[in-house]
Order: C-alpha cells, then structure tokens, then sequence
C-alpha cells in the first residue's frame, strides 16, 4: 500500500511540475509577443504559440496561427504566411479535420516553391505526411 501512495504522490508532483513548465514557457512566449518590435517578430512568436498550445488548447492554438496569417498577409510577409498556413493546417489535422487542412498544406507548398524556400517546402511536406 505504501508504495502505490508513493507512486501516487509523485505522479501528482510530477505532472504539476510539468504543467507549471508549460504555462512558463507560455508566459515566455507571450512576453516576447508583447515586447516583439517588428511585425515578422511578433507572426514568429505567433507561431510559438500557435505551436506550444496545439495539445493543450486547440482553440488558443487556432487563434495564434489565425492572427499570424492575418499579420503575414498585412504586411507580405510571405514566409510567415506559409509558416502560419501550416499552423493552420496542423490545428485543424489534430482536431481530426482531414480534407480542408490538406488543402491548405498544398497552397502553402505552392507559395514555397514560388519562393524557392527549401527549408518551408520541407516543412509542408513534413506536415501533410501527417496525413498518410
């Protein structure tokens, strides 16, 4: 019995140790949201986190990668549209959505490709093998 109450106990502590780690890196990210000069900074730190609520809070998650592609497209910032587009695509493919998502996963291959952005046509081909 003891050592069920012990395992008990430390399951507890360790899973409060990591949501406090989670909602720091949070309050992190947030802060280089607020104090970000430029635009491209704050659609990076959009998808920081879009990125780090994608588990926890889809909803959260959506927003963040919404309103970066709104900014990205503000101020044509081309890869941070496609960056935000597969935000996108990743929030609704873990929401269980599986056409749209990939819709917007070849769009944002398409932009790549138009750029030449070879680390960017990764990254969406990395996102739509989630869909195989």
């Amino acid at each position: 019995m003891r050592t069920y109450a012990s395992l008990f106990l430390f399951l507890t502590f360790a899973a409060a140790n990591g949501f406090c780690q989670t909602s720091r890196i949070n309050d992190s990210l947030h802060h280089q949201l607020y104090v970000a000069k430029t635009d491209t900074a704050k659609v990076w730190a959009m998808h920081d986190l879009s990125f780090s609520y994608l588990v926890s809070n889809a909803d959260s998650a959506m927003w963040y990668a919404q309103m970066a592609l709104e900014l990205s497209k503000k101020v044509a910032f081309i890869r941070g549209e496609i960056r935000s587009m597969n935000d996108v695509g990743n929030v609704m493919q873990y929401g269980g959505n599986s056409g749209a998502p990939l819709q917007i996963l070849l769009e944002a291959l398409q932009k790549a490709e138009a750029l030449n952005d070879i680390p960017m046509q990764a990254t969406c081909i990395g996102n739509m093998q989630l869909f195989t």
